[in-house]
């Protein structure tokens, strides 16, 4: 028969399992205003990239220039579906079928 020490001696002979520890976040504190005065210095620059104004006139492309199906999409495609999206007040609030259906019937070519 085998003595309770016996049994913790075999448990011994197994590695035993360490599990990493998770890392706790560490959190800056926001105590002065000056580090308030550089994050919005920052979203300025940030929003002066996004804005990317080259002084060139935009240029408007017609139908005929949109790329063929299945073709990468164009510039044209995407003014032509810009376009599309910028008559409808409610674009958000409209169904998907509302607001494509009108848009495919009007470019969509011939099939062969």
């Amino acid at each position: 028969m085998l003595s309770d020490e016996d049994e913790e001696d075999d448990d011994d002979d197994e590695p035993e399992v360490i599990r990493p520890t998770k890392r706790r976040p560490r959190y800056k504190e926001l105590s002065t205003d000056e580090e308030d005065d550089s994050e919005e210095e920052e979203d300025v620059k940030s929003e002066e990239d996004d804005e990317e104004d080259d002084g060139k006139p935009i240029h408007h492309y017609s139908e005929s220039e949109m790329g063929q199906k299945g073709d990468p999409f164009t510039d044209a495609d995407f003014f032509m579906v810009a376009k599309h999206a910028a008559k409808f007040s409610r674009w958000l609030d409209m169904t998907s079928k509302d607001r494509w259906e009108p848009f495919t019937e009007k470019v969509r070519t011939p099939c062969s």
